[in-house]
């Protein structure tokens, strides 16, 4: 069975070693906040879960679909990139953060 906590600190891990500040974590948190955004504009909803697919035409299902799926991935990297960002500024270097609490 796949261990999805692990997989998500390893993401992490792998985000704190990527940008390396935290202003840069802040940039990259801005610019999927907007990514955000402009999808909850456009299914006029507050989260990917709330979006109401019956309401959507039959010819326009394959964008949602594609649509919300992007917008449930920008959703999980905005919660990586948050705990990234805390990390970087209590000063926990990634090879010594550990998974369990």
């Amino acid at each position: 069975m796949r261990n999805e906590a692990y997989f998500e600190f390893r993401r992490v891990t792998e985000l704190t070693r990527e940008f390396g500040t935290v202003e840069e974590i802040t940039d990259a948190i801005d610019a999927y906040r907007d990514r955000e955004w402009k999808l909850a504009a456009q299914f006029e909803a507050t989260t990917p879960e709330a979006v109401v697919l019956s309401d959507v035409e039959h010819d326009d299902l394959n964008e949602a679909y594609d649509a919300l799926s992007k917008w449930r991935a920008v959703t999980r990297r905005l919660r990586e990139l948050h705990e990234a960002k805390l990390r970087l500024e209590s000063g926990s270097s990634p090879a010594s953060a550990s998974p369990l609490p």
